[in-house]
């Protein structure tokens, strides 16, 4: 039996990840490559899941918080780049006896693939020059949240539509031992 992991778009490209000092990823990057490294060594099959963020705004994007994603809009634009995903999955979910999907990792803090947690803020929007306060005041209203991305929370409504049991797990450096179970 086959095994296969999909895995967040920035976990096999990083590039696809908001601009931003490398060391301050250093923690991520090092478990990202032991998970995938992992992975290879057990033979198991890794699909890379698309980026809602990189296929709307590019590379050159600002960091956003789960708030400005959660609008039918960005929902509607995850739904149509899972679809043809969803549909390979559940093919592959209906021949058990050749394959087992055996999760779906994340990446916890982003707003759109965090799976355990994200960041949120009611703060934060609008327009960077002529602010009635300054943005320093906005980024002390954003708190890490113990609830799902808009994209994740999109694939996991849709994967019970189609009553696929997969597990979603995020990989955040501090809990490893979650994404790592996946391989046990």
């Amino acid at each position: 039996m086959k095994k296969i992991l999909y895995v967040a778009h920035c976990l096999l490209n990083p590039s696809a990840k908001l601009q931003s000092d490398e060391a301050s990823l250093a923690a991520e990057d090092k478990l990202r490559k032991e998970v995938l490294v992992k992975a290879i060594q057990q033979d198991i099959h890794i699909a890379q899941l698309p980026c809602p963020e990189f296929t709307l705004y590019g590379p050159r994007r600002w960091g956003h918080v789960k708030d400005q994603f959660n609008n039918p809009f960005y929902k509607k634009h995850c739904v149509s780049i899972l679809t043809p995903i969803l549909d390979e999955m559940e093919a592959y979910y209906e021949e058990k006896s050749l394959f087992e999907i055996i999760g779906i990792i994340g990446v916890d803090g982003s707003p759109s693939c965090g799976v355990d947690c994200t960041y949120r803020s009611e703060c934060w929007l609008g327009e960077f020059d002529g602010r009635k306060r300054p943005i320093e005041e906005d980024l002390q209203t954003i708190e890490r949240v113990d609830e799902r991305g808009v994209f994740m929370a999109v694939l996991e409504d849709e994967l019970k539509k189609r009553q696929l049991d997969i597990p979603l797990v995020g990989l955040f450096a501090p809990e490893k031992e979650k994404v790592l179970s996946l391989f046990d």
